[in-house]
């Protein structure tokens, strides 16, 4: 059974904690398997998620109630086709969140998509200043880490343009900083994408700008 996502989001979750959906295939004869795993949403009224795909950005025709589990095991899919998927919280009532950050692969027979870790977890910056590194790693089972290209995208260009992502590290282990914009406050997506040249993976992660919290009053020594 297909579904088209025709909806009204009635709330949006506190916070939605899928910053880190990760994408692992396993392929097949004709057919593939794709397993997505999330983070859990920080809001405790949160009872359940739901998982999206369809091969088309953002216009998912396939949904999968996982109940209060965060993984997903996607079988059946097509070779050779790119999928697209995201995930929504809902509560006991039935309300539910928006969708979390997009993520994709392409289902390849003879090629196998590269892998790219999620350790690079939601970090706070102040309004102007850069992060420290942010370390994860990419491998390919065909092609040589040095090979493979990594790109990153802000889904907020106001708080974080493209060009403040600066990737580093040429080989397996990676690492990335993110300079935010002056003046500005928020969160922003960022999604990491390796790819082989061929077949792409991604991983999510949100950047959280904020004012620095003010510093003591007067301080008084004695002695």
């Amino acid at each position: 059974m297909q579904y088209v996502v025709a909806r009204f989001v009635l709330r949006r979750f506190a916070i939605l904690a899928f910053a880190s959906l990760l994408v692992l295939q396993f392929t097949h004869p004709g057919n593939a398997q794709v397993t997505l795993t999330w983070n859990r949403s920080s809001d405790p009224t949160v009872t359940g998620y739901r998982a999206w795909y369809g091969a088309q950005s953002h216009a998912y025709t396939n949904v999968i109630d996982v109940l209060n589990t965060t993984n997903c095991a996607i079988p059946n899919l097509s070779v050779g086709t790119t999928y697209y998927f995201a995930v929504t919280a809902y509560a006991s009532d039935r309300l539910e969140s928006d969708f979390s950050v997009e993520v994709f692969t392409t289902v390849g027979a003879s090629n196998s998509p590269p892998w790219i870790s999620t350790t690079v977890t939601n970090v706070a910056v102040a309004q102007g200043a850069t992060t420290a590194p942010l370390p994860f790693a990419v491998s390919d089972a065909q092609t040589p880490a040095t090979a493979l290209v990594v790109s990153g995208i802000s889904d907020n260009q106001g708080l974080v343009k493209n060009s403040a992502i600066i990737l580093s590290g040429a080989s397996t282990n990676r690492s990335v900083t993110i300079t935010a914009a002056s003046g500005q406050t928020g969160v922003a997506n960022i999604t990491l994408t390796v790819t082989d040249g061929s077949s792409p993976a991604s991983t999510s992660f949100q950047v959280n700008v904020r004012t620095k919290p003010q510093p003591p009053g007067k301080l008084h020594p004695k002695g």
